[in-house]
């Protein structure tokens, strides 16, 4: 069986790219393992958007976030996944997904679902809010 392709949620690719996060060697060394892993719209403009913010962290020029962004684009392991997948019509089951600050999160997860990949993420609260079912498209990091 082929390796699944990974979906890095933004929280990966910030941390993988911003040497103070906490997460950052944990990151980084996945990413760097992946053997195939995928970007989004909303994955790429979220890891720009905050790279680019001036807080918590001082802010990486806006030049540096879109390299940054491009050299991730340009790893053999990488792959552009189109978001045309809505949650109208739903790949995985939504009886967990309850309030606002989960949409995004279940929406990369159907869509990783709908690609047959996996969302990687650091956020243990997104598998576990999830049905079984759904679970099998979510790998959760942990520095453990």
């Amino acid at each position: 069986m082929a390796d699944p392709v990974y979906l890095p949620d933004v929280n990966i690719l910030v941390a993988a790219h911003l040497d103070t996060s906490p997460f950052h060697q944990l990151a980084r060394s996945w990413l760097h393992q992946a053997s195939h892993f995928a970007t989004t719209p909303i994955t790429e403009t979220g890891m720009l958007r905050i790279l680019m913010a001036p807080l918590p962290m001082p802010a990486v020029s806006r030049d540096d976030a879109l390299l940054a962004l491009h050299r991730l684009r340009g790893r053999a392991a990488h792959q552009f996944w189109s978001d045309h997948v809505s949650l109208s019509s739903p790949v995985i089951d939504l009886r967990g997904l309850l309030g606002h600050k989960q949409i995004v999160d279940y929406h990369l997860v159907n869509l990783a679902a709908h690609y047959g990949g996996v969302l990687a993420t650091l956020d243990a609260k997104i598998e576990r809010s999830l049905t079984p079912s759904a679970r099998r498209h979510v790998l959760t990091l942990n520095s453990h």
